[in-house]
């Protein structure tokens, strides 16, 4: 075999590894920037059901709205803070049965005025990931009911950002 052979072999094999790291990285191996965090929300329904709870770690601790004291239980928001001005990839919501169906992953630098990047028209129970525009920036990420898929308020096991 010839060095050109050899050189076209290794170059093939190097791209090869490069697109099978590629597939197989997951929002799940990249670093969970709202992982103890700050979040806030419109509402909680009890004490043991704060906005915390949807940054913690913990898959079994939620987030749930006042849903029967709001005045409107479709109109339900949590934000967490990232602390600084970061760079938005990917949003990893798990929704308890009590899911959001309709609602608007927003950001913010400053908490007050939101810019909306991604519109979510079909969200379900369960893990829900979304990949966000590129060059997409905030220091806020906020997830802004719209519709709940229950009769229920909004429940969230978990808010990740990466």
């Amino acid at each position: 075999m010839n060095k050109k052979s050899m050189l076209i072999i290794s170059l093939f094999v190097g791209l090869a590894a490069v697109a099978i790291i590629s597939c197989v990285s997951s929002p799940a191996e990249a670093v969970n920037l709202a992982l103890g965090k700050t979040a806030v929300a419109s509402s909680v329904e009890s004490d043991t059901l704060g906005p915390e709870n949807t940054i913690d770690g913990n898959k079994k601790s939620r987030w749930s709205t006042d849903w029967q004291n709001d005045e409107n239980p479709d109109v339900g928001w949590i934000y967490v803070d990232l602390g600084s001005k970061t760079p938005i990839k990917t949003v990893q919501l798990t929704w308890e049965a009590a899911f959001g169906k309709v609602y608007n992953i927003q950001v913010s630098d400053d908490a007050e005025n939101w810019n909306t990047v991604l519109e979510v028209s079909n969200g379900k129970e369960g893990k829900n990931t979304y990949e966000i525009p590129a060059g997409t920036e905030g220091r806020y990420v906020k997830i802004d009911g719209v519709q709940r898929g229950t009769s229920w308020g909004y429940s969230l096991f978990e808010f990740e950002v990466f």
